[in-house]
């Protein structure tokens, strides 16, 4: 079967960008999260304040991503004609773009505004990532907890006082 005579191209670079998208986020993601374990031990000493700490950290890689994908998105459709968003209300508003990233990485799903042109491609590459990155912090976060939990165990002696302790915090 011989290739479309248009579009093949744009979708190739808009795949090959995906793929660039994908892991240079995935890299900062993981540089945030790594940077938070291997300070947080000899820089807080409090548990309740380093799981928070380590949330915080979380929503900031998620926020990272979110603002590279959205980047991305506004340079495809401002600057190499590559797609645009329909239902936006200015033409080239960052912030228009920042939330339909937010709707797509969490995958909330399309309403008022939805891609149009090669850039639907990376919107289904987004959805797929951050359905990953989520259930990757959603792991990370249940670690976090339980080695505090763990220490607390250990600094309490039973599981009625953790229980009894925990309920005072």
């Amino acid at each position: 079967m011989p290739l479309p005579e248009t579009g093949w191209i744009e979708f190739l670079g808009v795949a090959l960008l995906a793929v660039l998208l994908f892991t240079v986020a995935t890299g900062i993601f993981y540089s945030l999260i790594s940077l938070y374990w291997s300070r947080i031990d000899r820089v807080i000493h409090r548990p309740a304040l380093a799981v928070q700490l380590g949330m915080l950290t979380v929503l900031a890689a998620h926020s990272a991503v979110v603002w590279l994908y959205a980047l991305t998105y506004w340079s495809m459709a401002e600057w190499l004609e590559l797609g645009n968003l329909a239902g936006m209300h200015e033409s080239g508003e960052l912030l228009g773009y920042v939330y339909f990233s937010v709707t797509t990485y969490s995958s909330l799903g399309f309403g008022d505004v939805f891609p149009l042109g090669p850039m639907r491609l990376l919107t289904g590459v987004e959805a797929i990532h951050g359905l990953i990155m989520i259930a990757w912090s959603a792991t990370y976060t249940y670690i976090a907890t339980e080695k505090y939990i763990s220490h607390r165990k250990k600094a309490w002696g039973s599981e009625m006082a953790l229980k009894e302790r925990l309920k005072d915090d």
